[in-house]
């Protein structure tokens, strides 16, 4: 294809740009999240945002870490259900769909960043298998459930601090 001069014209500024500046990579700083003690009631927020990036390394790439920023609303002193609502709001909110974004075409993936247990029950889980029941089609046909579809978001297993300690333990 041929480039218009509005692509031509980006690319020379672009260029120009890079000339004159230095471009750094800026990652995900656990450091900051220390430093501001978002970890209270013995939830490691460093280590779970941590764990977490590595999962999604591990599944997406790197460039899909999830950056601190989020997490600093946990910065200041708060009891602890305030914090815990602070951690569910941030999760709800923003992780979660960030995640499902992600992950859309597989959701299965969300629980194994946020390090679901396969031995739970299931309303410990943050991906619930779904049962439809027998019978559905009638006639005695039973086409095979796609896993991938027979799953749902359960984000009332975030109702307690040890459920987000899971994510890094």
């Amino acid at each position: 294809g041929t480039m218009n001069t509005a692509d031509k014209s980006l690319t020379q500024l672009d260029l120009a740009l890079r000339r004159r500046f230095e471009f750094k990579e800026i990652g995900p700083d656990i450091k900051v999240l220390e430093d501001l003690k978002a970890t209270q009631y013995d939830v490691d927020i460093p280590l779970m945002l941590k764990k977490m990036n590595q999962r999604i390394q591990y599944l997406k790439g790197k460039d899909y870490q999830i950056g601190h920023s989020y997490f600093m609303s946990l910065c200041k002193e708060m009891d602890q259900p305030e914090y815990l609502q602070t951690l569910r709001r941030i999760f709800e909110n923003k992780i979660i769909p960030l995640l499902q974004e992600y992950f859309f075409s597989n959701l299965k993936h969300i629980g194994l960043v946020l390090n679901d247990n396969p031995a739970d029950a299931d309303e410990r889980k943050i991906i619930q298998d779904l049962s439809f029941g027998e019978n559905m089609f009638g006639y005695d046909q039973q086409p095979k459930a796609n896993p991938l579809y027979a799953v749902e978001m359960n984000v009332d297993c975030l109702s307690e601090l040890n459920r987000f300690k899971q994510i890094y333990e």
